[in-house]
């Protein structure tokens, strides 16, 4: 056996030793052995052994899945810790939502923005931690790697950051992609280390202190980012405003959206991608009522469950998509949104939006649930465009056919 299915066997056996576990503490103790094995095994792993692992363990029936979702979530999350026998370094990310109808900041951050978030953390954290902050404006499709692909990327930043502010990740958007963007989670990046005789417990900074520390950050870049881009709308993830938040607490209800900070990169994203879909959504409404002078009353929404076949004879429904149309228009839509699952129960995000499209003065018979019709996520990237019209049909966004603007919005998409 080699070296690399000896990883990945020595893991299986440790699950397996977790989902028998009798006792509180019998599970406490293979829980343990397993958080060990995995931080090993990205040490000294030269291949994606994460992913071979839970190729493996979703082939085992007695794993249950909440026990394969806590093990996805801890591996993902042990992927941005990097450790080079000399200092520990992790990952973080300051996401910020944006939107505008002339396209979205791209390339190089405002250098005092990026000053700013640099004097801010380090006058935080203890003198011994170092702060890198990436140069430039990322979205959420830099990050879109295997936890395994990630952790070597993470590696590779880690040996080029330098203290204070770098280029560690070059954006690789172009100025057109950004100008065709009327919304999106644009992401400021960070590499954070400490010695290595150190943790890092000094993110554990009192709730006080964080919470005033995450509010200096937001309010130095509204300052900042509204100089610089005054057409453009901002939320900040890390800080919302509170008529965002007043918003989140009538139609979130029991499932509030974090604030996320000096968090593993998975779980600022997941929160980042969870406040987008309400942030899009939004927006979109708004462009339609600027645009084409289209309020609620002349508009209707459509909803499709969009699934993927992990495995030959199953479906994991992924995402739901909003097909936003002029009212009385069976075959055509003018806006699409995504709204994503992630981690959450299907039934009650598909809860959460209705009483978002109640929220935003939507009546039930301008809406159209198509739930007997599953619909196949495509590879096809043609396909991302395509939302779900009143007849049950997939169809492109395209401006209403009377008076027309020369600019017309393109889909809300998470990137």
């Amino acid at each position: 056996m080699s070296k690399s299915d000896r990883t990945v066997q020595n893991l299986l056996s440790t699950i397996d030793k977790i989902s028998e576990a009798k006792t509180p503490d019998e599970k406490k103790f293979w829980d343990h052995r397993f958080i060990e094995q995995a931080e090993q095994a990205y040490k000294t792993s030269r291949y994606d052994f994460v992913s071979d692992l839970l190729r493996q363990i979703a082939e085992k029936d007695e794993v249950s899945e909440e026990l394969i979702n806590d093990i996805v979530l801890f591996l993902e999350c042990c992927a941005a810790f990097y450790d080079d026998g000399k200092r520990k370094y992790t990952l973080c990310l300051i996401p910020f939502l944006a939107s505008s109808a002339f396209g979205l900041a791209y390339g190089r951050l405002p250098e005092d923005a990026l000053n700013a978030i640099y004097r801010r953390l380090k006058t935080a954290l203890p003198p011994s931690y170092e702060v890198s902050v990436n140069a430039e404006i990322l979205n959420a499709e830099h990050f879109s790697f295997s936890p395994f692909t990630l952790y070597t990327k993470i590696v590779r930043w880690a040996k080029t950051a330098e203290p204070g502010i770098c280029l560690f990740y070059p954006s690789n958007e172009t100025a057109e992609e950004a100008e065709n963007l009327v919304a999106d989670i644009r992401i400021i990046a960070t590499i954070i280390s400490c010695p290595n005789g150190s943790d890092f417990s000094g993110f554990n900074l009192p709730g006080k202190a964080q919470q005033t520390l995450r509010r200096q950050i937001a309010s130095d870049l509204r300052r900042v980012f509204k100089d610089h881009f005054p057409a453009t709308r901002f939320e900040f993830l890390l800080s919302q405003s509170m008529e965002f938040k007043r918003y989140l607490r009538k139609v979130n209800m029991s499932e509030p959206i974090l604030e996320p900070f000096l968090l593993p990169p998975v779980l600022t994203l997941t929160e980042a991608g969870k406040a987008f879909r309400h942030f899009s959504l939004r927006e979109a409404l708004c462009n339609l009522r600027q645009l084409y002078n289209l309020d609620i009353k002349d508009l209707q929404v459509a909803i499709g469950a969009f699934y993927e076949s992990p495995s030959v004879g199953s479906l994991s429904l992924m995402e739901f998509r909003l097909g936003i149309s002029k009212r009385g228009d069976l075959h055509s839509i003018v806006q699409g949104v995504v709204w994503p699952i992630f981690y959450d129960d299907p039934d009650e995000v598909l809860c959460i939006l209705d009483r978002c499209l109640s929220w935003y003065g939507f009546e039930p018979d301008q809406i159209r649930l198509h739930s007997n019709h599953p619909f196949p996520l495509s590879d096809d990237e043609e396909d991302d465009y395509s939302f779900p019209a009143f007849d049950g049909q997939l169809h492109e966004p395209q401006p209403p056919e009377t008076n027309p603007p020369e600019t017309a919005p393109g889909s809300m998409r998470l990137n």
